[in-house]
C-alpha cells in the first residue's frame, strides 16, 4: 500500500510508530468476519431453495461479493506478515530481512488487488440491494424514475473510487514510492481521496435506503409492521456508519509522517466488506411482495365430482331467477342410484305424455303451453359412496 520507508541515504527526523493492530487480531478478525458473511449467505440461499427454488440477479451479485470477501481474507493470510514486517522495519522495531524489497513488492501487489476487491464488493452490494428492491417495486407506478438515477449514481461512485487510486504508489519504482508517497503532496492526495470516496459511498447508500421507504409507504399494512420492515430494509445505515468510522479513524490514527496506519485502513475495509454481505442477506429475508413467501407445504384442496355438481346446480338456479319464463323444478325428482318414471306435466292441463327419449325438452310459452317432459334413462350410473349425484338431461329449444 503506502510505504513509510525513508529514501536511501536519508535519515528521518522522526520514525513512524509501529502497527496499531496486532497481527493475530487482524487475521482472526478477518476470518471471523468471513465466517459470519458466509453463514448469512447460506441462509439467504437456503431461503431461496425453500421458497421460489431459483436464484435472482441480486443473489448472484451478493454471492460474487461474498467470494471476493473470502478471497481478500486468503490474500491477507498469505501476505499480512510482509505488511507487518515492512511497517515494523519503518518503525525501527525490526531488522530488514534479506528479501525485504521482494516482500515489499509482494505487499504492494496484494494491496492493489485487495483495494480493487474492496471497491468491487461495495458496488456489488449496492447492485444487489437495487435489484432486490426492483423486483419488489416492479408494480409501483413511476418506480423507474427513482431506481435508474440511483443505479447510475452508484456506478459512478465505483468508477470514481477506482479511478482516483494513487497507482504511482503501487507500481512505480521503489525510489519513486519512497520519495513521492512520503511527501506532503502525496500524503494530502491520499487524505483527499479517502474523504471523497467515503462521501460518495455514504450518499449512494443513503439514496438506496430511500427506495424501500418509498415502496413501503404505498403498502397497505399495519404501521407497526411497516416500521419494522422499514428498519430491516434500512440496515444500510450500518454500512454508512462503518464507512464514516473508517475515514475518521484512519485520519485520527495517522503516523507522524502524515500517512495513515495501513493496519487500520485494511481492518476497517474488511469490516465494511463482510458487513455488506450481512446487511444484504438480512434485508432479503422478508419477502413482502413476492409469492415466494407463501409456504409450499400447505395442503392443496382438490374438489370432488359432487362439488362440481353442486356448483352447476347453483348456476342453473341463478339462471332460472333471471329468466322471464317460469320453469318447473325437477331437481327433486332426480336421485342417484334410483330409477324413476317421470311424467310429462303441462302448465295449462293435467294431461300426461309419454316418450322414450333421454332428454328433457322445455318449451317456452310464446309457442305453446309450457311443457316439462322428463323420461327414464336406460344408463346405470355408479355413484361413489357418501357422495351426491344428480343425473339429468334436458335443454331448452325454440321451435
Amino acid at each position: 500500500m503506502y510505504i513509510r520507508q525513508a529514501a536511501p541515504g536519508l535519515v528521518p527526523t522522526e520514525r513512524p510508530t509501529p502497527p496499531g493492530i496486532d497481527y493475530d487480531f487482524f487475521i482472526g478478525f478477518s476470518w471471523a468476519g468471513v465466517s459470519v458473511a458466509v453463514l448469512f449467505l447460506f441462509g439467504r440461499l437456503y431461503s431461496r431453495f425453500r421458497g421460489p427454488r431459483r436464484l435472482f440477479l441480486d443473489d448472484v451479485f451478493i454471492s460474487i461479493a461474498c467470494a471476493m470477501v473470502v478471497t481478500t481474507a486468503g490474500l491477507w493470510q498469505w501476505s499480512a506478515r510482509d505488511m507487518y514486517h515492512i511497517l515494523n522495519v519503518n518503525a525501527g522495531v525490526d531488522i530488514p530481512a534479506q528479501d525485504f524489497f521482494d516482500r515489499m513488492r509482494r505487499w504492494l501487489t496484494v494491496s492493489f488487488v485487495v483495494e480493487m476487491l474492496y471497491y468491487t464488493t461495495l458496488i456489488l452490494f449496492k447492485l444487489s440491494m437495487l435489484f432486490f428492491f426492483k423486483r419488489l417495486g416492479n408494480s409501483v407506478e413511476r418506480f423507474g424514475y427513482l431506481w435508474w438515477p440511483v443505479l447510475i449514481f452508484s456506478l459512478c461512485t465505483y468508477f470514481v473510487s477506482v479511478g482516483n487510486v494513487e497507482y504511482k504508489c503501487l507500481f512505480s519504482s521503489l525510489e519513486v514510492i519512497t520519495e513521492y508517497c512520503n511527501s506532503p503532496e502525496g500524503t494530502q492526495f491520499l487524505k483527499d481521496t479517502l474523504a471523497a470516496n467515503c462521501a460518495l459511498d455514504v450518499v449512494s447508500d443513503f439514496m438506496i435506503m430511500l427506495i424501500p421507504i418509498v415502496l413501503l409507504w404505498k403498502v397497505r399494512i399495519q404501521w407497526r409492521r411497516k416500521l419494522i420492515f422499514m428498519g430491516i430494509f434500512s440496515l444500510s445505515i450500518v454500512i454508512m456508519g462503518v464507512a464514516i468510522a473508517r475515514a475518521a479513524d484512519i485520519e485520527a490514527r495517522q503516523k507522524s509522517n502524515g500517512l495513515p496506519d495501513s493496519t487500520y485502513l485494511w481492518f476497517w475495509s474488511a469490516c465494511q466488506s463482510f458487513l455488506c454481505i450481512v446487511v444484504a442477506c438480512s434485508s432479503a429475508f422478508p419477502q413482502l411482495f413476492t409469492a415466494s413467501s407463501r409456504s409450499t407445504d400447505k395442503p392443496v384442496w382438490k374438489p370432488s365430482a359432487s362439488y362440481y355438481d353442486r356448483m352447476a346446480l347453483r348456476f342453473q338456479s341463478r339462471s332460472k331467477k333471471k329468466s322471464d319464463i317460469t320453469l318447473y323444478d325437477i331437481s327433486a325428482a332426480s336421485q342417484g342410484g334410483k330409477n324413476f318414471d317421470y311424467v310429462t306435466m303441462s302448465a295449462n292441463s293435467g294431461t300426461g305424455l309419454s316418450n322414450s327419449s333421454q332428454n328433457c325438452i322445455l318449451v317456452p310459452e310464446e309457442i305453446g303451453p309450457t311443457v316439462v317432459a322428463c323420461y327414464k334413462t336406460e344408463r346405470h350410473v355408479e355413484v361413489p359412496e357418501n357422495q351426491i349425484a344428480r343425473e339429468s338431461g334436458y335443454h331448452v329449444t325454440h321451435n
